[in-house]
Order: structure tokens, then C-alpha cells, then sequence
């Protein structure tokens, strides 16, 4: 084999290994010098974001003036909501109260990397990240989340204070709050303690899967966070995704889900983006009362 085609096969073999370490790796010391300008409309959720729903909620805020318009209270607001910088992130394996606790047991669930996945949050709307790029939080110094005796969501304030907290929780809390009320309300309480009063609040149940037992669970799980979240109306938005309206378009419907090669499901509790998109036709009216209903109108007056 001649000296240049070693040469060349060398070369290709240190991009190649150069662009895995990057997309692995923590960010690089100088990350903080990124020109980043935190969001003023933070989404945060999990991993039904990383799935799909991000890219779908990502477009939906994109052109909320359009979506929303029909439902603004006042003349303008839905285009003020839209002129704000966006950032979705969706943390798999987490549920509120990875957020809102100090305890490791809880935390590391946002701050520590899976064994199984080197990276556990998605992201969508922020300028110096690509749409749909992975990072793991704790790591990365751009999203400084991670504090000692700190929790995630009180680091996240250090961070950012924006002007809308949007959440989309569901799926590895089912059992936590399904059988128990006193949990969801513990829950709901402290997130409720953390977010500063100039943040307005809101807070959905994430998609319906595809098997009607799941759903069952999601349902009382989200009758139990719903009744909890009642109590702080004034302070934070719910919207309820798991409708009957809802399970009845997605439950049981295989070409919503990833499958195998011989159509059957193979992840039956992440809807695809089709899925996504049905859901946010059929929710956009609660959605989008609850978003302008979250932003209090002094909150939008000076537009950047």
C-alpha cells in the first residue's frame, strides 16, 4: 500500500475518532464562552421530548403567534410570547422530583451519566447547539445545573430567570404518584417553592402510549398531580394531555411507535413524531390558554 493512501486512511481515521470524542465527551473549557443567551422559555421534560415531542413542541412554539393567536387575551400577546428566545430540553429518566430534591439518590438521575447512554438530554431552540443534539447534564458547562447542596431546578434559576417554566412529565413518576396522593403533593410543593414569582408556571402530562394498562396508571397518576396542582392554580398552569379524546387517537395505533421489522411495536411508550404532532392538534386550545394564561402581560411588555 503506497505512503499517501496510509496517510489519507489516517487522517479519515483521526476525524472520524475526533468528531466521536466531541459528541461524547464533556464540553471543552472555553465552553463558557459560548455566545449564549439563556431562554427566556424554558421547557423542560422527559425523555417523551428526546422521542419526538421535542422537535413537534420546538415547531409549535417556533410558530406559536399562528397557533395561538385565536386565544391570546389581549392584541399582540401571542406574537410577544413567540418573539422569545426557546430552549426544550428533554432529561431521559427523569420526573420532578429528580429536580426539585438535593438528595445524590435523586439528583444524579440529571447530573450523572446512564452506564447504559453517555448522554441523557436533548435539545431543541437553543442557537449554539444544533437542533436534536444530545449533552449530559453535569458535564457540560454551558447548562451549570449541577451545585452541591443545590437542587437541579434552583441551579437552573442561577442560570436563567426566565419568563415561562413549561414541564412535560409523566412517565418514570407513574407509580410514584398513582399510589400515592401525598407524593404528587410533596412534589408539586416543592417545585411550586422553587420557581421565583416572576416565572410564570406550566405544567402537562405527557402523551399517552400504546398499551390501554399503561394509560390506565397514566390516567390515575395524573388525577392524583392534577388534584395536587389544583391547590397552586393561581401560580402554575396544568394541563392534562391523557384525555379520552387523546388515548382514543393514540393508544393501540402501532404505526405511531417505533417497531420491528415485522410491524410489531418495539418501544411501546414513546410516540413518535406523528403522534406528537396528532396530540398538539388535539390539545392546542387547553395549551395554548395555559401558556398565555402563564405569562402575565408585564412579563412581555419590552420585547428583545
Amino acid at each position: 500500500m503506497s505512503t499517501s493512501r496510509v496517510t489519507g486512511r489516517l487522517t479519515l481515521f483521526a476525524a472520524a475518532t475526533a468528531t466521536l470524542v466531541t459528541a461524547v465527551l464533556p464540553v471543552a473549557a472555553d465552553a463558557g464562552k459560548l455566545d449564549m443567551k439563556p431562554p427566556e422559555i424554558l421547557f423542560i421534560g422527559d425523555s417523551h421530548l428526546s422521542f419526538g415531542a421535542g422537535k413537534v413542541f420546538r415547531e409549535f412554539f417556533r410558530d406559536f403567534e399562528k397557533q395561538c393567536a385565536p386565544y391570546e387575551r389581549w392584541n399582540g400577546q401571542a406574537r410577544a410570547v413567540a418573539m422569545r428566545r426557546f430552549g426544550l430540553m428533554g432529561v431521559k429518566s427523569t420526573s420532578p422530583h429528580n429536580w426539585v430534591h438535593t438528595k445524590r439518590s435523586l439528583k444524579k438521575m440529571v447530573c450523572e451519566p446512564d452506564p447504559k447512554w453517555p448522554v441523557n438530554a436533548r435539545l431543541y431552540g437553543f442557537k449554539h447547539r444544533t437542533d436534536g443534539t444530545y449533552v449530559q447534564l453535569g458535564q457540560d458547562r454551558s447548562f451549570p445545573f449541577c451545585k452541591p447542596g443545590k437542587t437541579a431546578l434552583e441551579a437552573v434559576f442561577e442560570w436563567t430567570k426566565p419568563r415561562l417554566l413549561v414541564l412535560y412529565f409523566m412517565g418514570n413518576t407513574i407509580g410514584r404518584w398513582a399510589n400515592s396522593p401525598r407524593s404528587a403533593r410533596s412534589d408539586v410543593m416543592r417545585l411550586i417553592k422553587q420557581i421565583p414569582k416572576t416565572t410564570g408556571c406550566m405544567f402537562m402530562t405527557t402523551s399517552p402510549v400504546y398499551l390501554k394498562s399503561h394509560n390506565t396508571r397514566r390516567v390515575k397518576a395524573q388525577t392524583n398531580i392534577a388534584a395536587a396542582f389544583a391547590k397552586f392554580a393561581s401560580r402554575c398552569q396544568f394541563v392534562p394531555m391523557l384525555t379520552p379524546k387523546t388515548i382514543a387517537a393514540i393508544e393501540g395505533r402501532a404505526g405511531y411507535f417505533r417497531r420491528h421489522k415485522d410491524g410489531r411495536v418495539k418501544d411501546p411508550y414513546h410516540p413518535g413524531i406523528a403522534a406528537s404532532r396528532h396530540l398538539l392538534r388535539l390539545q392546542r386550545a387547553p395549551i395554548c390558554r395555559a401558556v398565555l394564561d402563564a405569562v402575565r402581560p408585564d412579563l412581555l411588555a419590552t420585547v428583545r
